[in-house]
């Protein structure tokens, strides 16, 4: 699958000089929540996914809007450079790349009436907000590489890196979290916003709270690092072989979003799931609101694809960490969840490490 980032002349430079994708943010008082945002962003990330830059206008500098001109090949990442105060978490790329002489234009790209639309990337223009990484499907990567190679006529320009690779990086995982306390909240906000990334323990990442997630965005993060290995059988089957998979993807052009999203080869049919993660307990009307939400999603999900001409099987997941004992109760229950052909997954967290299971009724 591939991945859009934004970005400006200067950080496409320094991408080239370094062979690394940086990343930056300002955090606020909900520092967990934007790290883990961040990070959930990150974790999407495989070896050899597509990276596409989109260079956008610099304020600072007047550098302009040039739209696509570059493709790269992720190495591996996230990681945490404590030697990068601005930009600490790195995305390391393949030592080669490839740059069109002709840059596609964003118009061009976000044509809204072409028979087959970019709609992650409608939906990421649209929504007018940061996040450090969109998702294509892999459908979308080859439309993208194929409109650049139609207005170069094929022809494009080997890039290999010099490789001023940074030393001392530490691989991110959520394999180790900790308790998020009041001294870590204190020390994180005694830093400048522009510092708080890059002060973060990413050994002992503050995401729990009890035996929940302190965040929605730190289960999202966690479920973005182990979807296609250890979650993966639980969620989609033994059988499944998962094409590419994203988080927090553009829900039309209203601002809303799909908490995940995964494509997914199983037993010759060709499956989208619409996810949905709830950081608590649902209760009754809790219940029937995310289903109404992952209903309207699947539904949406199905005409993307079908713009390509795909025939694909729409499936539906709510995880959450369990229904309230009215809502368990309920004899129309089973009913329900059966007619709106919903699956339900609980998480838990045990000594500090979660782990999701089905819910049987």
């Amino acid at each position: 699958m591939g991945h859009l980032v934004k970005i400006h002349r200067k950080g496409v430079n320094d991408l080239v000089k370094t062979g690394m994708y940086s990343i930056k943010a300002k955090l606020g008082d909900k520092w967990e929540k934007t790290t883990a945002d961040i990070l959930a962003d990150a974790f999407c990330v495989r070896p050899g996914d597509y990276l596409f830059p989109w260079i956008t206008y610099d304020k600072i500098t007047g550098d302009q809007n040039e739209g696509f001109k570059y493709v790269f090949k992720v190495s591996s990442g996230p990681y945490y450079s404590k030697e990068d105060t601005e930009f600490p978490i790195k995305i390391k790329l393949e030592k080669t790349g490839w740059e069109y002489k002709k840059a596609l234009s964003e118009d061009s790209a976000l044509d809204l009436f072409g028979n087959k639309l970019l709609w992650n990337m409608i939906g990421f223009k649209s929504a007018g907000r940061g996040k450090a990484n969109t998702h294509q499907t892999i459908e979308e990567d080859n439309l993208l590489i194929s409109m650049l190679d139609k207005l170069n006529d094929n022809l494009k320009t080997d890039i290999n890196f010099k490789n001023d690779e940074e030393k001392n990086l530490f691989k991110i995982t959520t394999s180790n979290m900790d308790e998020f306390s009041n001294d870590e909240n204190k020390r994180i906000i005694s830093f400048p916003e522009k510092e708080r990334l890059s002060k973060i323990n990413y050994k002992n990442l503050p995401f729990l709270k009890g035996n929940i997630f302190k965040q929605e965005k730190c289960l999202e993060a966690w479920l973005m690092e182990f979807l296609d290995s250890t979650n993966k059988d639980i969620l989609f089957g033994d059988q499944a072989r998962i094409n590419w998979f994203g988080n927090y993807l553009f829900y039309g052009v209203q601002g809303s979003n799909i908490d995940i999203v995964a494509d997914v080869n199983n037993n010759n049919e060709r499956q989208i799931f619409a996810i949905e993660i709830k950081r608590d307990k649902l209760n009754e009307s809790n219940l029937k609101e995310t289903v109404d939400q992952v209903d309207r999603y699947s539904d949406y999900l199905l005409r993307a694809y079908n713009t390509y001409g795909l025939n694909t099987v729409a499936k539906k997941i709510i995880i959450c960490n369990g229904l309230t004992t009215g809502c368990l109760n309920d004899k129309n229950l089973k009913s329900f969840l059966h007619k709106n052909n919903i699956k339900i997954v609980f998480y838990e967290i045990i000594n500090k490490t979660p782990r999701l299971k089905n819910f049987t009724y």
